[in-house]
């Protein structure tokens, strides 16, 4: 009986001690990196914990969805989204700030029609995710980041074709705003 008694004091305990830890294995977020409401510049980012301090990350860009009328036969739409999957490791910097960094995959699509005209885009690129969060409150966090990476661009209009090499950044700084569950 007593050992009984004694097994079950323990799990309780137990189990309270991993009621009061807070982990949230699961992040969403919107980024932001551009002021330019038309031009898109916003993300969906989506983190799943996989370790300690260790995280899945998937990104969902849209760039644009655009449809113009110029008079009856004048009509013109473009279209451009892209994704993005990558690691993010975390080093806690203090109470809840991190440095965030990893690498990151991406790829892109673009699509311009113009009357019978078309032109297209493909892109494909790897960066490497530098940036600080903080979790604020119980759910929420922000972070500032930026992703330095090179990329390969195919574009062409049916006619002509370019391949094209690009080195930098993604942004200058993303500001990401989110929700932990």
């Amino acid at each position: 009986m007593k050992n009984t008694c004694f097994a079950v004091l323990l799990l309780s305990l137990f189990s309270l001690t991993l009621s009061a830890q807070e982990n949230y294995p699961r992040e969403l977020g919107v980024r932001f990196s551009n002021i330019d409401l038309n031009g898109g510049g916003f993300s969906l980012v989506y983190k799943k914990q996989k370790a300690e301090n260790k995280y899945q990350r998937l990104r969902a860009t849209f760039g644009n969805l655009n449809i113009s009328s110029f008079g009856e036969d004048n009509l013109r739409s473009s279209f451009s989204a892209g994704g993005a999957v990558g690691i993010e490791k975390r080093k806690p910097l203090g109470n809840e700030f991190y440095f965030v960094r990893g690498p990151e995959f991406n790829a892109g699509i673009g699509l311009n029609f113009a009357d019978e005209d078309f032109s297209g885009s493909f892109s494909l690129g790897a960066g490497y995710v530098l940036g600080l969060q903080y979790n604020c409150k119980k759910h929420f966090f922000v972070s500032l980041e930026t992703i330095p990476g090179a990329g390969l661009n195919l574009s062409g209009n049916g006619d002509n074709t370019s391949v094209g090499f690009n080195l930098g950044f993604s942004s200058a700084a993303a500001l990401t705003c989110g929700w932990r569950f």
